[in-house]
């Protein structure tokens, strides 16, 4: 197995040991705040997302030697 397809599974392994954390727990406790700043896990989850939907468009702006192409919604963040 070559690198990529060895990060490739271990991304999709992690990705459903989450699936499987996240099944076993009621809408309840996915919104209830308990992480600083009274955080809940559904709010956790969405700012890894954000951060991960920027850094994505980092790496591919310099895979191929361009300005990052951010998702719309990351313009509307800076109006604010």
């Amino acid at each position: 197995m070559n690198m990529k397809d060895h990060i490739l599974t271990a991304l999709r392994d992690q990705f459903e040991c989450w699936e499987e954390l996240f099944a076993t727990l009621t809408d309840e406790q996915i919104t209830y705040p308990h992480f600083d700043f009274n955080w809940s896990i559904k709010a956790v989850i969405a700012h890894l997302r954000v951060w991960q939907q920027i850094s994505i468009a980092r790496m591919a702006g310099s895979l191929h030697n361009r300005e990052p192409k951010f998702p719309k919604w990351v313009a509307e963040l800076d109006a604010e």
